[in-house]
């Protein structure tokens, strides 16, 4: 996520803190 976040593509950082919070739902 941090990673993605330097690069700048809000989407893909919300995507993954989407997936990262189901996952641990799981």
């Amino acid at each position: 996520t941090i990673t993605v976040n330097a690069a700048g593509n809000a989407e893909n950082t919300v995507k993954n803190i989407a997936f990262n919070y189901i996952v641990r739902l799981a």
